[in-house]
């Protein structure tokens, strides 16, 4: 009965590590938070911010518009989703992304119209949500 528990034990513990394992893309509007966008985009419907790391609810697309960038580029995509914070829309994001490669986001809080632009940055994000420490820039 006692490996029995050591082996449940094991086990849950296994699965909590794979579970915390995940990659980020990350964006700075030059502000001392982060913006993380799951690796899992476009099917994500939450994102977060460093340091604060307290899921923020997206609604479905609202909106998709496509830039055409030449005969041998991937088109521009741009997505639009709704923020929603205690069950009511606060914001919207838009999202700009190229093939399976996110670069923008841009954040307009409805309330005061007022719109964030923020950069993808290269940041060392794997298991990000389980960092007590600050993230290292990569070189």
């Amino acid at each position: 009965m006692r490996i029995f528990f050591i082996l449940l034990f094991i086990l849950v513990s296994c699965t909590q590590v794979y579970s915390s394992e995940k990659d980020y893309y990350c964006f700075s509007s030059g502000s001392k938070s982060v913006l993380l966008v799951p690796s899992e985009y476009p099917n994500i419907n939450s994102i977060m911010y460093y340091p604060f790391m307290k899921k923020i609810e997206l609604s479905t697309t609202l909106r998709i518009e496509e830039v055409d960038m030449g005969d041998n580029a991937k088109p521009e995509i741009y997505r639009t989703v709704q923020e929603i914070i205690d069950n009511k829309v606060n914001g919207q994001y838009r999202f700009m992304s190229q093939g399976y490669i996110l670069y923008e986001a841009e954040y307009l809080n409805l309330k005061t119209k007022k719109t964030t632009v923020f950069n993808k940055i290269n940041l060392c994000t794997r298991q990000i949500s389980q960092n007590p420490y600050p993230i290292r820039v990569l070189p």
